[in-house]
C-alpha cells in the first residue's frame, strides 16, 4: 500500500458487529491495511468481537439504541436498507464496505470541490434471501408469519439492492461462486480475492490428537448453515457433535438434538476454536457456502473437511487430499460420506499445505494492490465539476474568451457546465452552438446586466437552486453582474470553490452616476469575502486587491484566433491605401465618438486613407449619424455585427489599429491585431498598460491628440509599423497563447 493512501480518508462500512464470523475476519484485515480507518456498521456487541475491531472509532446507527437489538436485529431486515443510507460518507476519500446484508448501500453525496469517494465493495454474497437462498431462510412452518412478510417484503429488497449496487465502483468477491452471483444479481463483474485467513495463527496441534473423538462445526445460526443436517447425521451415526455459533435458530437446533450426542458451545474465542479444530475427527460443511472461512481454518490445523458439493466448498476443498464431498443435501447423504471419510488416511501435512493458498498476507498483498490500482484509476477517471456563469454570453470578449475555455478544457478530467444569459440580438442556441464543449447548458434570461431588483432576485433564486441539485466542485463566474449573483448564490448553496473573473470591474464605468460607481464598489468589496478573483491582467489583479479580495491569482485572457498567429498584416503598405482599424461591440466603454474624431483629422491629414469599425452596439444609430453629420460617409466604414472569423479576417487587411477604449479588463481587439502582426495605438489605461510597451510593440496616447499623432507616425512609417506588429506578435505567441489559458485553467481546476 502506497504511502499516499494510508494518508487517505477511509471509511469501513460492515453489515453489523455481533460476533467473529469469516466476513469479521476479512474486516479485521482490512483495518491491519488502513490503520486510520473508521468503521460505520449498524448494530455493535462489543463482547462479541475481537479487540482490534473494538480499537477503532465505530459509528453505529439509531437501530443499536434498541433495547435486545444485538440479539434480533434480523428481524429488523425491512429498516436496514433506510438506515444504511443515513450514513452519508461523502466526505472520505475510501469507502470499503464488507457486504453481505446491505452495508454497499451507504450515501456517497459529492461533496463540492472534493473528488468523489473510491467505493470497493468486499462481497460476500449479493443478499442471500431475496435472491437463490430464499427458501432456505422461510420455508419452516412455525415461522409462517415471518415467511409471508418475507414474500411481501422480496420484491422491495431486490430492487434496491440492484440500485444500491449502482454505487459501487468495483466489486471484490470472495470466490468464483460469489462472482458468478454478483453477474446474475447486478450485471457487474468483480475481482476475485480469496478471504483472510490468519494459517499462522491456525495450526496443526504440536501434539498428537487426545481425548473423546468428536465432528466440529462453527457456524451462524441460521438456517441456510443447514446444522439440522449436521444434527441428524450425527444422530444416525451415534457419534458426538459439538456446536460453535450463535444465532436466531439455536432454540429450534437444540429441539432438534434432544436426545442426540450435541453439545452446543456457544460463541468461542479464537484460541478455543482453535483447539476444537485441532482435535475434531473432522469438520462438517453442509451448507451452500459463498466461500466458507471455518473450513479453511480446520484445514489450516490439518483437519479433514466433509461438505456440500456445492458453492465456495468447490474452491477450498479437494475430494480425498483434503476432505471428501457429498453430493445431495440431506442428512443420509452426509453420513454416508462421513463413513466414506473415516476410511481415508488424510495426510495433515498436505491438508495445511492446500490451506495456506488461503492464508492472511496472501489476501492482505491481493486486497492492498486492488485499491492501490483502483485509486489510481479513480484519481484518473474522476471529472471535476466546473459550472462556468456569465451574463453576456454571445459576440464579444468574456463570450468568446469562456466559450473557448468550454471547448478547450480537456472533457475527460473536466466535466463543463454553462450557465448563461445572451446580449441582446443574440440567441440561447448561436451561443451553446458557439460554447459547444460543455456538457450541460443552463439558460437564465433574467440575469441581465443592468441593475434590476426583480430579476436580480429571480436570477438568485435560480443560480442557488441550480447550484444546490448540480453540486458542481467549482464555480467560477465572468464579469461584475453575474459575478455579484453567482458568489452569493454559490456560497449560499455550500459550493466550496467558488472564483470570479471581474472582466472589467463595474465600478470602472463612467457613464454611470457616482451613487452608482461607489454602490458597484461596496458591492464589489462585500462579494471579495466569497471566493477567490482571478484576474485576467495585472491591472485587474491591482484593482481586487485594493477592494480587500485576500486570494487573488491572474489568469490572463488568450488569443483565441484559429490557428496560430502568424504575419498576415498588411505592413509594408504605402500611406495612400493604408487602413486604420478599430473593432468591439460600440458601447460608451469603447468610446467610439473618439474614433470618429480621429477618422475626420486622419483624413484631413492624408488623401486616401480610409477607417473601419468592426462592430455594432447600442449606440451604433448615434455613431452613423455623427459619421453623416461630419461627412465622413465613405471614409469611416461600420460593418455591424460579423462572424469571428470575419471580423479578423477584415482586421488583419488593416495597417494600424486604434483602440482608445474608456475602461477595459483586458482588451481582445489589441491580442488579435497583436496576433497579426500589426502595430496597436491604445489608449492610456491600466489595462492597455498591461500589454503594450510603448515604443516597442505599440503605442499609448492619453490624449485625442496624441492618438492622431502615433496613428500618423506609423502611417507614413511602414517599417517602424511593421517592427511593432512583429514583437506584438512574439509577445501573443509567448504568453496570450490559447494553450496557456487552458493550461492553467487546468491547473487551477484539478482537484485540490
Amino acid at each position: 500500500m502506497s504511502d499516499e493512501m494510508k494518508m487517505k480518508k477511509v471509511a469501513v462500512v460492515h453489515d453489523w458487529l455481533t460476533g467473529m464470523r469469516g466476513g469479521e475476519k476479512v474486516l479485521e484485515a482490512a483495518l491491519e491495511l488502513f490503520p486510520q480507518a473508521e468503521i460505520y456498521t449498524l448494530v455493535h456487541r462489543a463482547d462479541r468481537v475481537s479487540d482490534l475491531i473494538n480499537s477503532r472509532r465505530i459509528h453505529t446507527s439509531w437501530l443499536n439504541a434498541l433495547p435486545g437489538a444485538s440479539h434480533y436485529y434480523r428481524y429488523l431486515l425491512p429498516l436496514m436498507p433506510w438506515t444504511i443510507e443515513r450514513f452519508d460518507l461523502g466526505d472520505y476519500d475510501l469507502v470499503l464496505s464488507s457486504n453481505h446484508c446491505v452495508a454497499k448501500g451507504v450515501s456517497l453525496t459529492p461533496r463540492s470541490g472534493r473528488r468523489p469517494p473510491l467505493h470497493i465493495c468486499y462481497c460476500h454474497t449479493p443478499m442471500r434471501y431475496v435472491y437463490d437462498q430464499f427458501q432456505d431462510y422461510f420455508t419452516d412452518g412455525s415461522r409462517g408469519w415471518l415467511r409471508i412478510g418475507a414474500q411481501f417484503l422480496r420484491p422491495f429488497l431486490m430492487r434496491w439492492d440492484k440500485k444500491s449496487s449502482r454505487g459501487v465502483s468495483a466489486f471484490v468477491a470472495n470466490s468464483e461462486n460469489v462472482r458468478a452471483r454478483i453477474r446474475q444479481a447486478y450485471g457487474r463483474d468483480a475481482a476475485v480475492i480469496y478471504p483472510s485467513v490468519d494459517t499462522d495463527f491456525f495450526q496443526p496441534p504440536s501434539s498428537p490428537r487426545s481425548g473423546a473423538s468428536y465432528y466440529l462445526i462453527a457456524c451462524a445460526l441460521v438456517p441456510y448453515k443447514r446444522v439440522d443436517l449436521a444434527i441428524e447425521a450425527c444422530r444416525k451415526l451415534g457419534v458426538s457433535l459439538k456446536i460453535v455459533g450463535v444465532g436466531a435458530e439455536v432454540d429450534r437446533l437444540k429441539k432438534r438434538a434432544a436426545g442426540a450426542e450435541v453439545e452446543f458451545l456457544g460463541w468461542q474465542s479464537d484460541e478455543a476454536l482453535r483447539g476444537l479444530y485441532q482435535n475434531c475427527e473432522a469438520f462438517l460443511f453442509p451448507a451452500n457456502e459463498d466461500f466458507g472461512i471455518t473450513a479453511v481454518e480446520a484445514m489450516a490445523c490439518g483437519r479433514p473437511v466433509i461438505a456440500y458439493k456445492k458453492g465456495g466448498a468447490l474452491e477450498t476443498v479437494r475430494e480425498g487430499v483434503t476432505g471428501v464431498f457429498f453430493e445431495a443435501q440431506t442428512a443420509a447423504a452426509l453420513a454416508d460420506s462421513m463413513r466414506r471419510a473415516k476410511d481415508i488416511r488424510f495426510d495433515p501435512a498436505a491438508i495445511r499445505s492446500h490451506a495456506l493458498k488461503f492464508d492472511d498476507k496472501r489476501f492482505k498483498e491481493s486486497f492492498a494492490g486492488f485499491v492501490q490500482e483502483a485509486w489510481e484509476g479513480h484519481v484518473a477517471a474522476a471529472k471535476v465539476r466546473v459550472m462556468q456563469v456569465l451574463e453576456c454570453g454571445g459576440p464579444g470578449g468574456t463570450g468568446y474568451q469562456v466559450a473557448a475555455i468550454c471547448n478547450g478544457l480537456d472533457k475527460d478530467r473536466f466535466e463543463l457546465s454553462l450557465v448563461y444569459a445572451v446580449r441582446p440580438g443574440s440567441t440561447p442556441r448561436e451561443y451553446e452552438a458557439m460554447a459547444h464543449g460543455a456538457a450541460h447548458f443552463f439558460h437564465i434570461p433574467d440575469m441581465v446586466r443592468p441593475i434590476s431588483p426583480l430579476s436580480d432576485f429571480r436570477a438568485f433564486l435560480r443560480l442557488y437552486r441550480l447550484f444546490r441539485q448540480q453540486r458542481p466542485d467549482i464555480v467560477h463566474a465572468h464579469s461584475s453582474k453575474a459575478g455579484f449573483l453567482t458568489r452569493l448564490a454559490a456560497r449560499a448553496a455550500g459550493v466550496k470553490r467558488i472564483y470570479y473573473s471581474p472582466r472589467g470591474y463595474s465600478f470602472l464605468q463612467s457613464d454611470n452616476s457616482s451613487f452608482a460607481r461607489w454602490s458597484y464598489r461596496l458591492l464589489e468589496r462585500f462579494a471579495s469575502l466569497f471566493g477567490e478573483i482571478v484576474a485576467v491582467s495585472k491591472s485587474e489583479a491591482v484593482l481586487a486587491r485594493k477592494l480587500g479580495a485576500a486570494d487573488v491569482r491572474i489568469v490572463r485572457d488568450a488569443y483565441l484566433g484559429e490557428a496560430s498567429p502568424t504575419s498576415i498584416g498588411r505592413g509594408t503598405s504605402l500611406p495612400s491605401g493604408a487602413i486604420v482599424c478599430a473593432s468591439g461591440r460600440l458601447t460608451f466603454a469603447r468610446h467610439p465618438e473618439a474614433f470618429v474624431r480621429l477618422t475626420q483629422r486622419l483624413t484631413d491629414a492624408r488623401n486616401g486613407v480610409k477607417c473601419v469599425w468592426i462592430g455594432t452596439g447600442e449606440i451604433q444609430p448615434l455613431m452613423e449619424e455623427m459619421i453623416r453629420d461630419l461627412g465622413l460617409t465613405g471614409k469611416l466604414e461600420v460593418t455591424g455585427w460579423l462572424p469571428h472569423r470575419e471580423a479578423l479576417r477584415r482586421l488583419a487587411g488593416a495597417n494600424v489599429v486604434v483602440h482608445y477604449s474608456r475602461w477595459d479588463a483586458i482588451p481582445n481587439v489589441v491580442l488579435e491585431a497583436m496576433a497579426a502582426s500589426l502595430p496597436v495605438v491604445a489608449s492610456d489605461i491600466p489595462a492597455n498598460r498591461d500589454l503594450i510597451v510603448p515604443g516597442e510593440n505599440g503605442f499609448l496616447a492619453a490624449t485625442e491628440i496624441e492618438l492622431l499623432e502615433r496613428t500618423l507616425q506609423l502611417v507614413d512609417d511602414s517599417k517602424l509599423a511593421a517592427s511593432l506588429g512583429a514583437k506584438g506578435r512574439a509577445l501573443v505567441s509567448a504568453e496570450y497563447s490559447r494553450g496557456r489559458l487552458i493550461r492553467e485553467l487546468s491547473e487551477l481546476y484539478d482537484w485540490a
